[in-house]
């Protein structure tokens, strides 16, 4: 037989978790499908063609978000100011749920010769989706949008691995890689609805701006692994990457009523970049059980443009960011391989890192701008520990710390036209310390397999907005999960497997970002909260 193949599908569905006071029912559902496919073609021993195709649709109510306003902000002003509740919501704007679809295309063709292995991977994919969002947070009109989008991407990549009998002392990896990738969006945005419709050209504001982009990128890479002594390895790599992309946008305005738009601004501009970034390592084999490393890698995040723009100072282009890392690590199996610990210092030194900001755009909406403003330097330190404690019981266990820092970060970051140094500000999404830990116990019991498993996983505090507004300082939180399960055959080659889980045990729902849009509004997402459920798959 030189052809098989498989199918899967899977659906999530609940009835949401948080409180909407305003229309008296719960949001923040889930609903969604999935489709996967894939065919395994096998003509010779030397060569495989695999298929891939994945079908994704979701039908969700949107993310709840949650007022945060406080004065002299709009919304506070009309009433909605920060409850400092995280389990409900008075988002009044619920007309359709938000539908997403996604196809996903995707060939990979492996052929061994003696010498190596040739791979190519090609890739299709393309999403249709509307989002209705209320931005406000609030059980007012005050910032409603509706976003329709379609996107699409291709990729293709072809490499060479090299095999022994190249040479035992070295291998490599060359290849090339190429995307082409387009969008194009146009928003509906409604602003001070509750002022109501006026034929005199007062009251609400309404904003219909369109938004479209082509990229172009490709790359040639390698990297090669050198026996230089007896237990010593060295690692050298490179990468050259180029990029282009022309942007364009239009918006247009109604007073009053959403109807008779005129043009208020449009704006486009193309830009390339590229960049070549190295690799280099060693690695020590101390022993079977034991090994040390040390890399130095760069990083280079291309230039782009601030996306739901339309002003030519507003929409970029910026420029890319650039990263120097360096990491010292080891990994080791101790104890007759029972215990296995990997664990790394390193050190990370961002250049022109790209900063975002929220600003007011003029016209009563925001606008999104990012600056090459800031370096950064991050220290940190990693450890992972697994431990089979016996053939039923299996432990692992991560720690990790970062130190932080802006060295240099002058930019305007309140949209006021004034740079100032935030230099002293604190990193976003950056806790100090994280940690987790899991074990498994598993069991033969009568037909089939018993498992148990739990994990903690600790996260400290840490801010998700720029400007270190003390709503943004998410607070330290520990999440407890588990889950037990059976699995069984049910007929030769086919396993069924019934799971119960429960999540968040502790119940710690909290914040999970923060919006400021100076003298309007602010909201946060919400996460967390506990969670039952029970699953059921297999192979038929």
């Amino acid at each position: 037989d030189t052809l098989s193949g498989k199918i899967g599908a899977a659906t999530q569905q609940d009835g949401g978790g948080i409180k909407n006071t305003t229309i008296g029912d719960d949001v923040g559902n889930r609903d969604n499908t999935e489709f996967t496919a894939t065919l395994l073609w096998e003509p010779a021993e030397n060569f495989d063609a695999l298929f891939t195709y994945a079908y994704f649709e979701d039908q969700n109510d949107g993310v709840p978000l949650v007022g945060r306003s406080e004065l002299p902000d709009l919304s506070c002003v009309f009433g909605y100011c920060d409850t400092g509740k995280t389990d409900e919501t008075s988002q009044d704007f619920y007309t359709d749920d938000i539908d997403f679809e996604l196809d996903a295309y995707s060939l990979e063709m492996n052929w061994e010769l003696e010498a190596g292995t040739i791979t190519s991977i090609l890739g299709y994919r393309d999403t249709d989706e509307s989002v209705p969002t209320d931005f406000d947070g609030t059980g007012a009109a005050l910032f409603h949008t509706i976003r329709d989008q379609e996107s699409d991407q291709t990729t293709a990549e072809i490499r060479f691995a090299s095999s022994d009998s190249i040479s035992e002392n070295f291998d490599f990896v060359v290849g090339a890689f190429y995307l082409d990738d387009s969008y194009e969006l146009e928003q509906f945005t409604a602003i001070l609805e509750i002022l109501g419709p006026d034929l005199e050209g007062n009251g609400a504001l309404y904003q219909n701006p369109s938004y479209s982009q082509d990229r172009e990128a490709w790359a040639v890479f390698g990297e090669t692994h050198i026996n230089i002594a007896e237990d010593w390895t060295l690692t050298l790599g490179g990468r050259y990457s180029y990029e282009e992309k022309d942007f364009k946008s239009f918006n247009q305005l109604a007073f009053g009523v959403p109807e008779g738009f005129f043009p208020i601004g449009a704006a486009a501009d193309d830009e390339d970049w590229d960049e070549t970034t190295v690799k280099a390592g060693i690695d020590y084999q101390a022993s079977e059980e034991l090994m040390y490393y040390f890399t130095y890698a760069e990083g280079f995040r291309s230039g782009g443009y601030n996306g739901r723009n339309f002003t030519p100072d507003t929409i970029g282009p910026y420029d890319p960011e650039f990263l120097d890392q360096y990491e010292l690590g080891m990994k080791g199996d101790f104890f007759d391989r029972t215990l296995r610990l990997n664990a790394n210092v390193f050190y990370s030194d961002y250049s022109d890192k790209q900063e975002e900001v929220i600003i007011p755009d003029g016209f009563g909406a925001t606008a999104t701008v990012i600056n090459n403003a800031s370096t950064v330097d991050i220290y940190g330190a990693e450890a992972e520990l697994t431990w089979v404690a016996n053939e039923n019981f299996l432990i692992t266990a991560n720690a990790g710390y970062l130190d932080a820092e802006y060295n240099d970060y002058v930019a305007d970051i309140t949209g006021d036209g004034i740079e100032t140094d935030n230099s002293n500000l604190d990193l976003r999404r950056i806790p100090e310390w994280t940690a987790g830990l899991t074990g498994t116990y598993t069991r033969n019991i009568g037909p089939g397999v018993l498992s148990v498993f739990g994990a903690a996983r600790y996260t400290d505090e840490y801010w998700v907005e720029v400007s270190n507004d003390p709503r943004g300082l998410i607070d330290s939180r520990t999440v407890i999960d588990a889950t037990i399960s059976y699995e069984w055959e049910w007929s030769e080659g086919r396993m069924v497997k019934i799971a119960a889980f429960g999540r968040d045990l502790t119940d710690e729902q909290d914040y999970s970002s923060l919006v400021v849009v100076p003298g309007l509004f602010a909201f946060s997402g919400v996460s967390g909260g506990e969670e039952y459920g029970v699953q059921i798959s297999g192979t038929f």
